[in-house]
């Protein structure tokens, strides 16, 4: 007999983060383009706390999901639907064990009674295998509606904050940093500083560019109450 640790279930970790909604909304932005800032350096300190007028802002997606409470509320929802998925069919897989090994030491061996226990618990547990397939589409479609929601919200808050700074492009913010000094550079392997070095779209950002706050508002404000 099968037990429920070696059923399949649902839950939170199979939701891509989203689960997927990092992949989804970064693609909104991804662009393979530099933003070379071209302050004059007796401009450059304050230019650097002032909005940018070239047209071109830059969006943090980690900063996005950490801070918008919009975000928040999608990943709960699906955190929730996995929870109660997985609830259900680990309860089903547990009344499927118990009740094979009731009937293991009350039953005789090789008696009808014991034989036709067998033929249920194998159908019920034959049965349990389908839900957990259906169950696992459910939670797939669940993300992939998430992420189409998510990646719309996203692009209208975009387009509202550009459209209020001047801005012909938001582009996409480096998602794997460069290290910040020799210590952490040494930490790391060499292909894996040849994948930053060949990730970086963006060489050189004024702070001012930065549009995420001003989107993470927009967003959440749009998306209030839901």
């Amino acid at each position: 007999m099968t037990s429920s640790n070696a059923t399949t279930t649902v839950s939170a970790r199979r939701l891509p983060a989203l689960v997927g909604l990092t992949t989804a909304a970064a693609a909104l932005f991804a662009a393979g383009c530099f933003f070379v800032g071209t302050q004059q350096p007796v401009q450059a300190e304050l230019a650097a706390q002032q909005p940018t007028q070239g047209g071109v802002g830059v969006l943090d997606f980690e900063k996005l999901q950490d801070q918008s409470a919009y975000f928040g509320s999608l990943r709960t929802e699906l955190e929730e639907l996995a929870q109660s998925l997985d609830g259900e069919l680990r309860a089903e897989a547990a009344r499927i064990q118990e009740e094979a090994r009731q009937a293991q030491e009350n039953l005789a061996p090789g008696s009808d009674q014991l034989l036709a226990k067998q033929r249920e618990l194998g159908e019920r547990q034959a049965l349990l295998q389908f839900r957990q397939q259906l169950a696992q589409r459910q939670s797939l479609d669940a993300v992939k509606e998430k992420n189409l929601e998510f990646f719309e919200q996203v692009e209208i808050a975009a387009r509202k904050v550009a459209s209020e700074r001047g801005l012909a492009v938001i582009l996409r913010k480096n998602m794997r940093p460069m290290p910040a000094n020799d210590e952490d550079a040494a930490r790391l392997e060499a292909a894996d500083l040849e994948q930053r070095i060949r990730g970086q779209y963006l060489v050189y950002v004024n702070a001012g560019a930065d549009v995420t706050d001003e989107v993470v508002q927009a967003l959440d404000m749009a998306n209030e109450g839901q």
